[in-house]
């Protein structure tokens, strides 16, 4: 799971080992594709082995909703509780399925209750922290908050390495170094986006006479890294300042200034090399939002962020931000905030 993730793999390993004491239930929250189900289902397994008498079951939200709606459906609800309510740990996969079923939601609370109550477990996933969750009662909120809650984060820079290096190999995959340190700073969203940046990267090496060896210029044109990112209505330039000032901790007016603190400048680069790529304005144009007056330092400051994603360069580390992370990441992190921020505004 790496260093993002420590916490979660060591409150599952500690409820699979039973020594979380008191503490019955937890609930795991993330994103999709960052190991949540990975976690929930190895939980399951680690405890079949450590207490193989042990009544356990692994149910998806879907799945519950459909076997209570059957059981009210058949008359065999009582049926249907006696085989939920009776078990020493219920693990319920994508629990925020049941976001605007009210009766479920009351007969899963209830399963809860009652599985606490006998002193069993219960291990819950779902894809955002409980009170962010639409259409949940607050009762059932409140006992999914009474256990431990804890977030499965992205794969942080060094597991991102890892899993590309692995998954290529099971791919049978050659990479070179710097075009695996490509991938993993491109993918940065999630496990699938790795394997989905794998396949194209598989599809380009059957369409290229690469000699079986994945280099860093196939894997540029395979993601199409460096190329226009614009695809129908472009962001504001605005948002993009916005997105690269949260990223780098740089107040706005600063771009505007003549400071030249390393983070400051990186900044105006960032959103010069991203407005570049992300909008139609030119270089011209880029350099007045950013209240210069001539445009070669627009050009300047680009090129600055092109050459340390060419050179695989990684941001300087501080207190702020002690983890190695290149500058190829923040490009990519800060675009697909730019594209959400502006999915958000439209």
């Amino acid at each position: 799971m790496g260093d993002s993730n420590r916490i979660a793999h060591e409150a599952v390993r500690r409820l699979a080992d039973d020594e979380l004491g008191s503490i019955r239930s937890i609930l795991l929250h993330g994103g999709c594709g960052v190991g949540k189900t990975h976690l929930l289902q190895g939980l399951c397994d680690a405890r079949r082995t450590r207490f193989p008498a042990e009544r356990i079951r692994y149910v998806t939200g879907e799945q519950f909703t459909n076997d209570y709606i059957h059981a009210v459906r058949s008359g065999a609800i009582e049926a249907f509780r006696a085989k939920v309510r009776r078990l020493d740990l219920l693990a319920i996969d994508d629990v925020h399925f049941l976001s605007n079923k009210g009766a479920t939601q009351a007969e899963f609370l209830h399963t809860v209750d009652a599985i606490g109550l006998a002193g069993a477990r219960v291990a819950i996933v779902t894809d955002a922290h409980p009170r962010a969750l639409r259409a949940f009662s607050e009762a059932l909120v409140s006992r999914m908050l009474a256990g431990m809650v804890v977030q499965v984060e992205t794969p942080d820079r060094a597991m991102r390495e890892s899993l590309v290096v692995r998954l290529a190999a099971e791919r049978g995959i050659a990479l070179e170094p710097e075009a695996a340190r490509a991938i993993a700073d491109r993918a940065v969203g999630s496990v699938r986006e790795i394997e989905g940046a794998l396949a194209r990267v598989a599809a380009a090496l059957l369409l290229e006479d690469a000699g079986g060896i994945a280099r860093l210029s196939i894997v540029e044109r395979a993601l199409g890294i460096g190329e226009s990112a614009v695809r129908g209505a472009p962001p504001r330039i605005g948002t993009i300042v916005e997105a690269a000032c949260e990223a780098l901790g740089v107040a706005h007016d600063d771009l505007a200034s003549s400071g030249r603190h390393r983070r400051v400048v990186l900044a105006r680069g960032l959103v010069v090399h991203l407005a570049r790529e992300m909008t139609t304005l030119s270089f011209p144009e880029i350099a007045r939002h950013l209240g210069r007056s001539a445009h070669s330092s627009a050009h300047a400051a680009a090129r600055r962020v092109r050459d340390m994603i060419d050179r695989g360069e990684d941001l300087p580390t501080d207190d702020s931000a002690p983890a190695r992370r290149s500058v190829r990441e923040l490009v990519e992190t800060v675009r697909r905030d730019v594209e959400r921020r502006s999915r958000g505004g439209r």
